[in-house]
Formats: structure tokens, C-alpha cells, sequence
């Protein structure tokens, strides 16, 4: 398909020209489809014509914005040119459909670019939320680029109140310390500071990971038991509802 061979063409100087290749066949064979018009605007954003790109993703969102692929790559395209407000609304308008009517690329695409918004605003735990949500549907460099900045942000961010810190911001460090390849420097943060300590599933969870990681595997395995114990008792009490209904 066409879109399949304008992902083809990527960043590079030759990507480039490839896609403008492309571009300049379609229109000689005067072919019109909404997908060509929004891989249009794609492209000349790619080629820092933001003003073009804008308008002509304005233009087929306008026309076609039932369809999602042109909802949703427009709504990336407004993001990209300055207008985080009303990309925020398409997506967020996305994801609150039916289940049954979106896609895994279309959650997937949704929470990306949400998260990609809460992080310009310096929102580092919705964004992480958002972006390890995506993650359920679809796994991608781009992604995983994006969770490790957040990571980052959000490990400075705690490392600065160290002496007081939530149990949620705790588990975040926990976390955050796990997927950077940083549990050894995270167990002796934790270590020193024996205050965080919580008795919850999410707790035990995110130390389970955290002592592994570092290497702490008898821990790991004690924290394991304590996080089943919860899983449990979760999977017991439902289990007791639904008897009762």
C-alpha cells in the first residue's frame, strides 16, 4: 500500500526523496485518496513546512475525519504543529469510544501522542502512565525512547525530595530505577531510607522488580510471595462477589 511504502521512507535525505518521489507518481496519475492527503501533510512537516502541513491535515480532517487513520494522523500532525489542545481532544475523544469500535493501532497511536503532550508540559507521571498504557498495544523504539526520557525526568524529579516521598512517588522511583538499568544504585537509595516501606500490592510489586534486578534474588523471591499473597486475596474477595450475585 502506499502508506506502507511512505513508512518505508524515513528520516534520511534519501527517505525523503523517496517519499517525494512518491508524492509526485500519485499526483501525476491524478490518484486522490485521504490517506495520500494526511501522508501529504506528514511529509511536508517532515520537510519543516509546517504551515502547509497544517493546513492540508486541517483540510482532509475537515472532510474525512470519520476515518481513523486520517482522524488520528492529523491529530499527531497538529501536535507537531504547535497545537497540543486540540490533538488532546481528538484522542482523548478516541479513547473514549466503545471498545469494540477502536483499534490496537488506534489506542496505541492515542496514548502515544497524549503522553507525548503531558510530557511538553512537564507532567512526568501521567505521561508515564499514558505511555506504558501504549505499550499494551503496540511496542515501539519511539516508544521506548519516550518512556526512557520520562524516566529520567521523573528519577531526577524524586531524587530531589529524597526524604519525602509518597508511597505512589516511591513506587515510581522503584520503577523508574528497574527500567534504566539503575536497581543496584536504587536498592542502596532504598536501603538508606527504610521509611519507605508500605504493605500493598503495588508496593511489594514494584520491590519485587527493583530487588531482581539488583540482583537481591532471595528478597525478590520474599517480595514475589508478599505481592501473591494480595494477588489472592484480590482474585478470592471477586470470587466471593460473583457467588453472592
Amino acid at each position: 500500500t502506499y502508506t506502507a511504502l511512505m513508512n518505508e521512507a524515513d528520516e534520511s535525505p534519501e527517505g525523503l526523496v523517496k517519499a517525494k518521489q512518491m508524492l509526485e507518481k500519485l499526483e501525476s496519475f491524478d490518484v486522490f485518496h485521504p490517506w495520500c492527503e494526511v501522508e501529504k501533510a506528514r511529509y511536508l512537516l517532515r520537510t519543516d513546512e509546517k504551515e502547509r502541513a497544517e493546513s492540508v491535515a486541517r483540510e482532509v480532517l475537515g472532510k474525512y475525519g470519520k476515518d481513523d487513520k486520517v482522524l488520528l494522523t492529523g491529530a499527531g500532525i497538529l501536535l507537531s504543529c504547535g497545537y497540543p489542545e486540540e490533538a488532546e481532544h481528538i484522542y482523548d475523544g478516541y479513547l473514549e469510544r466503545e471498545k469494540g469500535k477502536r483499534s490496537n493501532f488506534g489506542n496505541y497511536t492515542a496514548l502515544l501522542g497524549l503522553g507525548k503532550i503531558h510530557m511538553k508540559r512537564e507532567d512526568w507521571e501521567k505521561a508515564r502512565e499514558l505511555l506504558v498504557d501504549a505499550r499494551d498495544y503496540q511496542v515501539t523504539e519511539e516508544l521506548e525512547k519516550l518512556l526512557e526520557e520520562t524516566n529520567q525526568a521523573l528519577t531526577e524529579k524524586y531524587l530531589a525530595k529524597a526524604d519525602s516521598l509518597t508511597e505512589e512517588e516511591a513506587k515510581n522511583l522503584c520503577l523508574c530505577f528497574s527500567s534504566l538499568n539503575r536497581a543496584e544504585e536504587g536498592w542502596e537509595f532504598f536501603e538508606k531510607h527504610p521509611e519507605y516501606e508500605w504493605n500493598t500490592l503495588d508496593w511489594h510489586r514494584a520491590m519485587t522488580f527493583l530487588a531482581a534486578n539488583a540482583g537481591q534474588f532471595q528478597i525478590a523471591i520474599d517480595r514475589a510471595g508478599l505481592w501473591r499473597g494480595f494477588v489472592e486475596a484480590e482474585i478470592s474477595e471477586e470470587n466471593q462477589k460473583a457467588a453472592e450475585n
